[in-house]
Order: C-alpha cells, then structure tokens, then sequence
C-alpha cells in the first residue's frame, strides 16, 4: 500500500517503477508471467488465489500503468488484466446487443453496465 500511494503521489517515482518494473516487450511470443522479471513475478500473482495479494498486485501495476486500463492491457495481457478491471467497476459487464433478426418475437432485456446482474435489479 506503501508503494502505491508513492507512485500514485509522485510522477517521477511512477516513470522510474514503470521503467524498472515494465520494460517494453520484446518477445511477444512469451507470455508476460513467463520468466523471473519483476513483471512476470507480479503478473503471476494477480492470478494468486489470495484475493489481496491478486488485487494489491493488479493495483499496482495499473497505477505504474497511470492508471489507463489499455496501458495495463497492453503490459500484462487482456486475460490477467479483465478480472481486476472488471472487479474495480473499471471495466463494465458488456451490454448485450439485440440482433435485428432475432426470432422469437420475445423482447431481449439489455442489460446496464452498471447494474450487478448476479443480484439483479434494485427494488
């Protein structure tokens, strides 16, 4: 938490973690947890099944990332960065698209992004 209010507070101590902790990728055909880089270390713990240690690691990363989710995206990957986007309310659930062919008759309900649909629709 230390770490993350520093580089939140100072612009200059976030490009130096950037720089020590995300390098440009050369090799795109390795993932980025692969290897023994501080990246790959701390990509491989934001899928840890210890939910603080995953979200103070994703939370980092995106905050050396100024916190823009494309640039963690594109440091990390689609797949290691959905979850702690989406968990953050940064990433909203799709809203379903109606099909302008769709038979049935039956109206399709779209859904909000902002609306939890595991516990459905305030009443």
């Amino acid at each position: 938490a230390v770490l993350r209010m520093l580089v939140l507070d100072n612009r200059a101590v976030r490009k130096t973690f950037k720089r020590l902790v995300l390098p440009p990728r050369v090799d795109m055909s390795v993932g980025p947890e692969v290897g023994d880089s501080l990246r790959a270390k701390l990509v491989r713990l934001m899928t840890s099944a210890n939910s603080q240690l995953k979200t103070m690691a994703a939370d980092f990363l995106f905050v050396i990332c100024n916190q823009n989710a494309g640039r963690l995206v594109k440091h990390v990957g689609y797949g290691h960065a959905a979850g702690f986007l989406t968990d953050s309310g940064i990433m909203g659930m799709p809203v379903p698209v109606q099909d302008s062919d769709s038979s049935g008759g039956e109206e399709e309900r779209s859904v909000p992004a902002t609306e939890d649909v595991a516990a459905g629709p305030d009443v």
